[in-house]
């Protein structure tokens, strides 16, 4: 029997059936990679995340109860500008395997199926990964019969970055919890946006997301949250 440095629930991952574990299958969706070696009694599962989403690893870390180390890098990316990096790694066949069979390796994926209660958790996973908030200020102006108004108005819109079976997926849950979205295209060929920018669709959003929620990355919580109200 192999002797392995360091433990984990090796069965966390073999069904999916809570909040955290449809949250986290999202997440690596997005985020994580499961990557084949050329042995085939061999695979190496990476999660890696920069260094201001290092309270999301040690949530993962606690949750899987993983006794290994958080590593850093000097840079998460290959930019310039990148930032520290901290990723978690386990080797292990048994964590791949369950995670392949939602085709994580893929590089264009299908939803996920799982229950229905759980949907909303794994695509916060997905948003926290590939996902983003932004806002902005819009000077705006109106002309009336009394005269040319200047005025500035809050602006903000919520998205997903991703090919396009995984959008549609999403597309269609959300279409189906009364949230309406747009697309818009990226600067990779394969990959879109999908974006929600009315005002009511992104309450609606911030609700599905948040509401009773218990695992999220606590920057995009804050900036869902710590916001002016949208105009």
């Amino acid at each position: 029997m192999t002797r392995y440095r360091y433990s984990f629930n090796e069965d966390y991952f073999a069904e999916i059936d809570t909040e955290g574990k449809a949250y986290w299958l999202g997440y690596i969706l997005a985020d994580g990679s499961v990557m084949t070696r050329k042995s085939k009694s061999s695979r190496h599962y990476g999660l890696a995340l920069q260094s201001i989403d290092l309270e999301l690893l040690e949530k993962f870390k606690r949750d899987i109860d993983y006794t290994g180390p958080i590593k850093t890098r000097s840079k998460g990316g290959s930019f310039d500008n990148s930032k520290p990096g901290h990723y978690l790694v386990i080797n292990r066949m048994s964590l791949s395997s369950q995670l392949l069979k939602y085709k994580v390796d893929s590089s264009c994926i299908h939803m996920p199926e799982v229950e229905e209660s759980l949907v909303r958790h794994l695509i916060r996973g997905i948003f926290d990964g590939d996902g983003s908030v932004y806002s902005w200020v819009a000077n705006e102006t109106q002309k009336t019969k009394w005269g040319t108004y200047h005025y500035k108005r809050f602006m903000m819109e919520a998205s997903i970055i991703g090919c396009e079976p995984l959008l549609s997926n999403i597309e269609a849950y959300l279409s189906a919890c009364g949230i309406k979205t747009r697309r818009k295209k990226s600067r990779t060929p394969w990959m879109n946006y999908l974006v929600v920018s009315n005002k009511p669709d992104l309450h609606l959003l911030r609700k599905l997301f948040y509401e009773g929620s218990s695992i999220y990355l606590q920057r995009k919580f804050d900036k869902w949250h710590n916001t002016p109200p949208i105009s």
